[in-house]
């Protein structure tokens, strides 16, 4: 809803259930913007999967939910084309640029990308989809305040990425549907870098309050599971910061090359001691029964035979051999992954046993746990999650130690299971509790393990999950 500068005051933030959150917007927006300015508000959430990790970039099915903590964006139009963001948070300094010009990336790590990455992706789906002269566009003037810690693995980049883009789409009148704009933006985040999937953007603008959504790929396809009452998802941080914009993004990158790798060995292991009439997979979330046509059993026995027949890693060279192609023609292939990152040896080899050994079972227990929720089978949800964790870090190897730990101690303490949850390597780490235990839970952890950790700061260290519907206009 568009509104004008002398609606927001104190009281407006105050009784609004969602900006009551912002107080600090409002000093910003009076030395922003002027009295006749109109303003819009945009909401876009962050998420939280209950299950199913690193498997939306493999396109398996994912089961998350958009929660109450969000990214606001408070923003009028600029009729010269120009981006102007600022920040409610002193770390994160003002950007500016225009949308009439190319737009390149800031250096790695810089939390402007995301906007850029939003802004880009409209960008190019209007010039490949409309007649519209880009040349004639609006930009916009922003302010931002967020309410999602920052590299805690619970979606803020992409939440920025969504915000940017439909606040484009607004101060342009471009109506879009929600689904595809969940798909411009998930491949709109690839311009930072890294080569993730579509979860994260579509659980912001498709999130259902009292839900989580399976969500399936290729084509999208959403479906809410309705949340038990009486479990509480907790997350509580490592102390890590799980930044995958910047350095940790190669070793993100790698686990998707490794799991490409992995559907080219399994063509490869069907073709030689198969007749199955199939075309060759292109993602480890297509193996099901159906795309075989066969019985889940023989799939399964399918599946085992072929995790068997691989090493523990390749080199480089003996996938090159195996493969029959040159090194050049590999990195061609792979480019879209590879992000410009050569394509080399590395210390350990190519793990693709565990990778895809972790994508396939992790698949299985999406659709377990769907059936866990419906059934309200907390118990056996808790081990669902026990044992994601301990896929994610063995065979795919994007937990730490200090992850490790906390997730043990809050087992000790009696949580139904417990595993990180985003990309890895350190962020927060998932808990399913009773509501009736959720509060012991939560004051044994911080006399275990937050008992040095500021008071005031607590408040983005454990943080009791709250579903919430998805981004859109205030």
């Amino acid at each position: 809803m568009l509104r004008k500068l002398s609606e927001i005051n104190n009281t407006f933030i105050q009784n609004h259930p969602v900006l009551l959150k912002h107080i600090s917007l409002q000093n910003l927006i009076k030395q922003n913007f002027q009295e006749n300015d109109k303003i819009w508000f945009i909401k876009a959430p962050g998420r939280v999967n209950l299950i199913g990790e690193h498997v939306d970039y493999n396109m398996g099915t994912v089961l998350p939910c958009a929660i109450d903590r969000e990214i606001i964006l408070c923003f009028k139009d600029d009729q010269s084309g120009k981006i102007h963001v600022s920040n409610v948070n002193p770390d994160f300094k003002n950007i500016q640029f225009s949308i009439r010009d190319p737009i390149k990336p800031y250096s790695k790590g810089h939390w402007g990308n995301y906007i850029k990455a939003g802004i880009k992706g409209i960008l190019d789906y209007i010039g490949q989809s409309t007649d519209l002269n880009l040349q004639n566009l609006n930009g916009f003037n922003a302010i931002i305040s967020s309410t999602l810690p920052p590299a805690a693995g619970l979606s803020s980049s992409s939440a920025l990425v969504v915000a940017a883009a439909l606040a484009i789409l607004t101060v342009n009148q471009i109506p879009l549907d929600n689904t595809k704009l969940a798909e411009i933006c998930a491949k709109a985040e690839h311009f930072v870098g890294t080569s993730g999937g579509g979860m994260d953007h579509a659980a912001c603008l498709l999130g259902k309050k009292d839900a989580f959504l399976k969500i399936e790929f290729n084509p999208l396809h959403v479906t809410p599971i309705s949340s038990p009452g009486d479990i509480e998802v907790i997350l509580f941080h490592s102390l890590i910061e799980a930044e995958k914009s910047s350095n940790v993004r190669e070793e993100y990158n790698r686990r998707v090359l490794e799991c490409q790798f992995a559907v080219d060995l399994f063509n490869l292991f069907i073709s030689d001691r198969y007749t199955l009439n199939v075309k060759p997979l292109k993602f480890i979330g297509e193996i099901t029964p159906q795309y075989f046509d066969i019985p889940y059993a023989e799939m399964e026995s399918l599946i085992l035979e072929f995790i068997d027949s691989l090493p523990d890693s390749y080199s480089l060279l003996e996938l090159l051999s195996i493969f029959n192609i040159s090194g050049d023609d590999l990195a061609h292939k792979y480019s879209h992954i590879l992000r410009g990152s050569d394509l080399t040896e590395l210390p350990g080899g190519y793990k693709v046993r565990g990778r895809f050994r972790h994508v396939y079972t992790e698949c299985q227990r999406v659709e377990q746990a769907v059936q866990c929720l419906q059934n309200k089978e907390k118990i056996q949800l808790g081990k669902l999650l026990d044992a994601s964790h301990e896929s994610l870090a063995n065979d795919y190897e994007v937990s730490t130690p200090e992850v490790d730990s906390i997730v043990k101690l809050l087992r000790q303490f009696g949580a139904y299971g417990t595993r990180l949850v985003g990309a890895g390597f350190g962020g927060m780490i998932l808990t399913l509790s009773d509501q009736s235990h959720a509060n012991e839970l939560i004051e044994k952890m911080k006399d275990f393990f937050y008992s040095e950790k500021p008071h005031q700061k607590l408040n983005d260290t454990i943080i009791r999950c709250r579903t919430s519907d998805g981004a859109g206009i205030l």
